[in-house]
């Protein structure tokens, strides 16, 4: 990690630096005349595609040692992964990231909290309680349980009503593999929101983490209503089935087993 940029510091601080805000920013708001503003516009494509490029050339992953004892890792699949959307990132010019990303403050790498991670696990409880009797029927590592409590199961896990030491704990998935040939682990993609039908939509530039990369999820559980065997066979297929992250229902945030 020494002499490698923190991409989280690229993509929040040096993205929008001194020189952006005092001779790009303020200029523009100067100029008048068409030409000028033409000018103006392939100056600030510039400046953007350098700071995009910088960020989505790195290929260097940071070997974080496992937090939980207990974990799977999953390989993202087309059209890859986002997270942190709801952060601001946008100063209303061409060209620049518009979305949010989640960065680990320390090794500036993409990751997911573990709070997202519990989050969507017990969301799939609180949805249908026949889904995750479903998943138990079609892994025989589940043949023991069909007559469980599925709310007991929920308190169980989620609640933490035991000492402190006997309950789940659900920590970050981080990023620790890129399959892609580059190594590269960060690409661009667009949406184009239609808010009026009668004119053309303007395309939102967003970063995200592209496919054939691997996360491993972590935790450390105990043994329960479900072993922790179990429990991390649930947890797997739950996010298989649902996926993570933002704009799910296109496609993002699917992962495939690794």
């Amino acid at each position: 990690m020494k002499n490698e940029p923190n991409i989280g510091f690229l993509f929040y601080k040096d993205y929008y630096d001194s020189s952006f805000w005092t001779k790009i920013f303020l200029k523009g708001e100067k100029i008048k005349n068409q030409e000028g503003k033409k000018n103006y516009k392939q100056e600030v494509k510039r400046y953007f595609d350098n700071k995009n490029n910088n960020i989505l050339k790195q290929n260097k992953l940071y070997p974080l040692q496992p937090l939980g004892k207990d974990h799977f890792t999953l390989k993202t699949i087309y059209p890859g992964l986002l997270f942190g959307a709801g952060y601001m990132h946008e100063t209303g010019q061409d060209n620049e990231f518009k979305i949010g990303f989640y960065f680990d403050y320390t090794t500036g790498m993409p990751y997911i909290p573990g709070s997202s991670v519990k989050g969507l696990l017990r969301s799939a409880f609180k949805a249908s309680e026949s889904y995750i009797r479903e998943i138990f029927k079609s892994n025989s590592l589940f043949c023991n349980v069909n007559e469980i409590s599925i709310s007991d199961l929920e308190n169980e896990i989620f609640e933490g009503k035991k000492s402190i030491y006997d309950r789940d704990i659900f920590f970050d998935a981080v990023l620790i593999k890129s399959d892609n040939t580059d190594g590269r682990f960060l690409g661009e993609d667009f949406i184009t929101p239609h808010k009026d039908p009668l004119k053309n939509p303007v395309p939102i530039k967003f970063l995200k983490v592209l496919p054939n990369v691997v996360f491993r999820f972590e935790f450390d559980l105990k043994d329960g209503i479900l072993s922790v065997e179990q429990k991390l066979a649930l947890f797997k297929q739950i996010i298989l089935d649902l996926g993570i992250g933002a704009k799910t229902n296109v496609g993002y945030g699917n992962f495939e087993p690794n």
